[in-house]
């Protein structure tokens, strides 16, 4: 997966980059192995640090239906204020994976239940 970071009015240095790709490719490729993209950027406004990561789930074949999921979050630390967005986003991605699934099961449901009242 491709991992942009970019900030505003804050040196991110070399550590926190790689910090951020290791965690958004271990959290969205276990929910979404299909992940594409994610942008993070940080923007400092007054003592605090303002976090925004937007990723791409990769589950649409054209561009203007793609799945963007996006959060933020802000604290007085730059890696808080990550991590509090990430913990945000993996929410919005398990729920974003449980509406993919509930639909296929309801077809299943479905046919189960089709498959029941024939046999009785």
């Amino acid at each position: 997966m491709k991992v942009v970071v970019s900030s505003h009015d804050i040196h991110t240095g070399s550590a926190l980059p790689k910090y951020i790709e290791d965690k958004i490719n271990l959290k969205a490729t276990k929910l979404f192995g299909e992940a594409i993209k994610a942008e993070v950027h940080f923007k400092k406004q007054g003592g605090l640090v303002h976090s925004v990561i937007a990723i791409n789930d990769g589950h649409s074949s054209s561009n203007k239906n793609k799945h963007l999921l996006s959060s933020t979050a802000e604290s007085h630390d730059i890696y808080a204020a990550f991590d509090l967005a990430l913990d945000k986003l993996v929410t919005q991605l398990r729920k974003h994976k449980a509406k993919l699934k509930d639909h296929h099961k309801k077809d299943g449901l479905k046919a189960k239940k089709e498959k029941i009242e024939t046999f009785s």
